[in-house]
């Protein structure tokens, strides 16, 4: 296999060669950083708070669906989202 070849999907006459389809380096002193930061932001929520952001923003569920799954009401959710952002906003911009 020669990664200045055509990658499989594509003819030689295309341009992407198998090397220019590996991805850049990745930052990882960059990544832990700002994985730090935002576990340091998270510190600042209650436990439902952080219950309720990582079910709804960082497990993509809606505030019906979350919700059930914590079982809470969806107001409820949808206060305690909103009051979690307002947290987080003031952190980042500090």
């Amino acid at each position: 296999m020669l990664l200045n070849g055509p990658t499989p999907q594509n003819t030689a006459s295309d341009k992407l060669t198998m090397l220019d389809s590996i991805p850049a380096a990745v930052d990882v002193p960059g990544e832990a950083e700002g994985i730090l930061f935002i576990q340091e932001a998270l510190l600042l929520l209650t436990p439902q708070e952080q219950r309720v952001v990582k079910t709804t923003i960082l497990d993509g569920f809606t505030e019906r669906e979350a919700a059930k799954e914590l079982r809470i009401s969806q107001p409820v959710v949808h206060r305690t989202k909103e009051r979690a952002l307002k947290k987080l906003r003031q952190y980042l911009i500090r």
